[in-house]
């Protein structure tokens, strides 16, 4: 997704998808679930909060936020996967559509 809106527009139908705002909202659930549930052991939020506000990126903070993934984009990846993933099929139709002009 990397901070864009993904719209899917069918012929004839209203438009919809996963919006940025939504990603980040996922994110920052996913992350907030890790804090409560202690699966953070250090001050990573604190540390990232601070170089922020420094203009830094803390990879190290968001590593240990975000926790480990098997994903090839990480975390990230598996958390828009599984915003986008119920679009596919709808996509798919969409792009057959598209080619059928």
């Amino acid at each position: 997704m990397r901070g864009s809106d993904v719209i899917i527009q069918r012929r004839m139908r209203q438009p919809h998808g996963v919006t940025a705002d939504q990603f980040a909202l996922a994110v920052d659930e996913y992350v907030n679930n890790r804090l409560a549930d202690c699966k953070v052991q250090t001050s990573a939020l604190g540390w990232l909060i601070i170089t922020a506000e420094r203009g830094l990126a803390d990879k190290t903070a968001t590593a240990e936020l975000l926790g480990p993934s098997d994903h090839p984009l990480g975390k990230l990846g598996e958390i828009a996967e599984a915003l986008l993933e119920p679009l596919a099929d709808e996509a798919l139709i969409a792009q057959a559509e598209d080619s059928e002009l």
